[in-house]
């Protein structure tokens, strides 16, 4: 009998065991996946710092671009201010009177300029003086000009970027392979 209560405790002992061992292996199974988590959360969290440093950076940029535009709308509001009389404009048609020639085109581009910068996008002087600027620029004759340099300049062995617009033209070589051929002895 002694034997028996000594086999039952055992038995309860390794059924103890067996089950305490079940429990710590599935728990460690779980702490070794939320281990993982852990590892890839903070994988993440260093991806979104570094993100957050770079948009903090382009913040920054962003910020020193907006000062700078800041500064440029200070001085075209002077600029603005300063020119709202119109005395500007009439000095310009002025000098093109006193010099006895037609305006040319940056005249008009200035009037354009100064009456847009005083009077906003919409105004029908500056709109007119710069298709008119337009009419003047003989854009093809400038065309040719520029081209006719860019290809000396190519030529000459210079190592230059040629607008397509110019890029010259070699004249196809004819395909003599129909034509009879001159054969010396027959």
């Amino acid at each position: 009998m002694k034997r028996l209560i000594l086999e039952i405790i055992l038995g309860v002992l390794v059924l103890a065991l067996s089950v305490t061992t079940y429990i710590f292996f599935s728990k460690s199974k779980l702490v070794s996946s939320k281990e993982q988590e852990v590892v890839n959360l903070n994988l993440e969290s260093d991806k979104l710092k570094s993100q957050i440093n770079e948009l903090t950076n382009k913040i920054s940029e962003s910020s020193s671009q907006l000062d700078d535009y800041n500064k440029l709308l200070s001085i075209i509001s002077t600029a603005k201010i300063a020119l709202k009389s119109g005395i500007a404009i009439n000095d310009i048609n002025a000098a093109s009177e006193a010099t006895g020639s037609d305006m040319i085109s940056e005249r008009h581009l200035a009037i354009g300029a100064i009456s847009m910068i005083i009077n906003g996008e919409n105004d029908p002087l500056a709109i007119a003086s710069f298709e008119k600027a337009l009419e003047l620029v003989d854009l093809k004759t400038k065309l040719n000009a520029v081209c006719a340099a860019q290809n000396g300049l190519s030529a000459s062995g210079r190592d230059i970027k040629v607008l397509s617009e110019c890029a010259p033209t070699m004249p196809q070589k004819k395909d003599n392979s129909d034509a009879p051929q001159n054969v010396v002895g027959r």
